[in-house]
């Protein structure tokens, strides 16, 4: 006698294809979470390290900058230095250059012409005085000119002055006049002359 199943076999195999695809589901969605879990984790330990890099690196850069500050601070220091060392060789170099300046304003000083006063600004020198005439002044300013030691003799006033010097039992009359001369030395006026030239 053939057997008949009466069971609901069709019912029962498709809730074990439910059960499978549910167990499936579960399992690939857990894949997914995990999946995204440890990408996350990864990520999140990526980004921790170049923050911690980052701050090592902005340590060093302030590091840097400190000691950049104190370089800085150390090369101005030493352009006071050199300025100081050249200002000190400058006194050094123009102590003769008075001397020199003095006696060849005596040595390039015409007759008949007189200083009444020398007035020192720097290097420039104003010179006030008499003289017997504008010859003699122009000569003044020539020999000036001429001088190793001197340059730029610029002439300013002449003006007519009565001046109570006797010469030979007569009145003489003088010209108050003002001229400005500037402090050089024979290496200066090389160097002048040199640039000039080019």
């Amino acid at each position: 006698m053939p057997q008949i199943n009466l069971l609901p076999w069709r019912e029962t195999l498709k809730e074990e294809r439910e059960t499978r695809f549910g167990i499936m589901t579960g399992i690939a969605l857990f894949c997914a979470v995990l999946v995204v879990l440890s990408v996350h984790l990864f990520m999140s330990g990526e980004i921790a390290y170049q923050q911690k890099r980052n701050k090592y690196l902005d340590k060093q850069i302030a590091i840097a900058d400190e000691k950049i500050k104190e370089i800085d601070g150390l090369e101005e220091e030493k352009q006071q230095m050199i300025l100081r060392k050249e200002v000190i060789e400058d006194l050094e170099k123009s102590r003769p250059q008075i001397v020199h300046l003095i006696e060849e304003i005596v040595k390039r000083t015409p007759e008949g012409l007189y200083f009444d006063s020398l007035i020192q600004k720097k290097d420039v020198i104003i010179l006030t005085g008499f003289a017997q005439s504008q010859n003699r002044v122009s000569r003044l300013l020539t020999n000036l000119g001429n001088s190793e030691w001197i340059t730029k003799p610029t002439f300013y006033t002449i003006k007519e002055a009565k001046n109570k010097k006797k010469a030979k039992n007569k009145e003489m009359n003088m010209g108050a006049f003002k001229i400005d001369i500037t402090q050089s030395s024979p290496e200066k006026k090389a160097r002048e002359n040199k640039s000039s030239a080019e």
